[in-house]
């Protein structure tokens, strides 16, 4: 991966750009990397086992929920991967064999989204919880998106609606343990 970013570097640097500029082309194509190589293995992964729909499901749920309630990063790539693949379509794979009842999903979910609303926003080093008014407008918009995925729960097929609450459960999961590391809200 490192030669490929020096080699995406060196094509999109131009000689007019400053030290910070170069410092951020540098910083965003190695984020680029990186998250186009979890996207390709986690969707890869979830291609062979045949889950495509529910890991984009689960994903998707994940994301609109990390982006404002932030959580933990790992430390390294293959960390991250790996959970990623776990996470996603593994669980997802594992949740098309159970037939999961709408109240289970429903209490899992409610349950998740309390936890959420009490734990978040955790920031880390890398996305930091700068004030309390950085935080009431982070909790503003948890409380906004936690309502869209309820409504996409309630309307979505019975068959799709535990991927919604598995994305739900995994942002939790990883707010648990930045809260662990922090040791605070």
């Amino acid at each position: 991966m490192e030669s490929v970013a020096n080699y995406l570097f060196d094509r999109l640097v131009r000689e007019n750009h400053t030290s910070l500029e170069r410092s951020k082309l540098n910083y965003g194509i190695r984020i680029m990397l990186t998250n186009l190589t979890t996207i390709v293995s986690v969707y890869t992964i979830a291609i062979l086992l045949g889950c495509l729909l529910e890991t984009m499901i689960t994903n998707v749920a994940f994301f609109i929920i990390r982006q404002v309630a932030l959580g933990y990063h790992f430390k390294s790539l293959f960390e991250c991967i790996g959970y990623s693949i776990i996470g996603f379509p593994l669980v997802s794979k594992l949740i098309t064999y159970a037939s999961v009842p709408d109240w289970i999903v429903y209490t899992v979910f409610v349950l998740t989204a309390l936890m959420v609303i009490i734990i978040a926003p955790v920031g880390t080093v890398k996305q930091a919880v700068y004030n309390e008014k950085h935080r009431l407008y982070l909790r503003k918009k948890i409380w906004i998106r936690l309502g869209v995925l309820l409504l996409a729960i309630l309307l979505v097929p019975t068959v799709l609606k535990p991927f919604i609450a598995l994305g739900l459960v995994l942002e939790a999961a990883v707010l648990i343990v930045q809260k662990i590391i922090v040791g605070r809200c």
